[in-house]
């Protein structure tokens, strides 16, 4: 495949990831309040989640595999693993590193969630929030799609959804809950 092909796939399947990550998050927002009645045959709405963060983690596979096989950048797996490390726009990368060891966490804790205690889980998936700003902060400083109009106003739409979706949590975290109507006698 040429450069310029492997190129495109690497922007692609990032902007992809971003999408779906977000998505995973606004839902996992969604979801684990009270924002979703999830009575009843509603099952399906519970595994959205895990099936969007899926399609995001996949999209983010591609994205790195191409970003380090396309020698154009000159990234290596040592520059993803540890951050800081790369010679071509440092912070931003080390920040998108920071990002896939975060998601890497939340999605570990995911998969081992019924042997950890849940208040442990519930910590560690609280990451995703940050990994969701650091992402946007990692396109921003090394994404090279940002003057397109259609890219711009995506970043905005996907930075709002995953701030709107963490200030929604953070409001029904400490909101009262609601009363329970009292049963008949």
């Amino acid at each position: 495949m040429s450069h310029e092909t492997m190129w495109y796939i690497t922007r692609a399947s990032a902007l992809t990831a971003w999408v779906f990550l977000t998505l995973t998050v606004v839902w996992g927002a969604l979801v684990s309040g009270r924002f979703v009645q999830r009575k009843g045959g509603r099952r399906w709405l519970l595994d959205l989640h895990p099936y969007l963060g899926s399609l995001g983690l996949t999209a983010l596979a591609i994205h790195l595999v191409t970003a380090i096989t396309n020698s154009y950048v000159g990234l290596s797996w040592l520059n993803v693993a540890v951050p800081f490390t790369s010679v071509w726009r440092i912070v931003g990368l080390g920040l998108g590193s920071i990002a896939l060891w975060l998601l890497l966490a939340v999605e570990g804790t995911s998969v081992l969630r019924r042997r950890l205690q849940r208040r442990t889980w519930h910590r560690i998936h609280l990451g995703s929030y940050a990994a969701a700003w650091l992402t946007a902060i990692h396109a921003v400083m090394s994404g090279t799609d940002l003057h397109q109009p259609v890219v711009a106003w995506g970043a905005l739409t996907l930075v709002a959804a995953s701030t709107g979706a963490a200030a929604a949590r953070a409001w029904q975290a400490t909101a009262p809950a609601a009363p329970r109507p009292m049963a008949s006698a």
